[in-house]
């Protein structure tokens, strides 16, 4: 089972132009790590502009041929198996 959920960040949240964004994030033995690209030494943080896009994202990139579950804004996600 894997568990992702997708977060806003509100950056200058004291003033009056604020401006937010949406990230998804992967559950890890030690906590919660958000979904980047990794290109070498460099990192980059994948934005999107609305909870749905990173909605449909999370959907099409990581998760396939199984169950997901969502539990507000956790997503749980069970492969499924098949033994022969």
């Amino acid at each position: 089972m894997t568990k992702f959920r997708i977060v806003e960040v509100i950056e200058n949240s004291g003033s009056a132009d604020r401006k937010g964004y949406w990230i998804i994030e992967q559950k890890k033995l030690f906590g919660w790590k958000e979904i980047g690209q990794n290109e070498g030494p460099k990192y980059e943080s994948i934005i999107h502009t609305s909870y749905e896009e990173a909605e449909l994202y999370l959907l099409n990139n990581y998760t396939g041929h199984g169950v997901c579950r969502k539990y507000g804004s956790v997503y749980t996600y069970n492969p499924y198996t098949y033994y022969m």
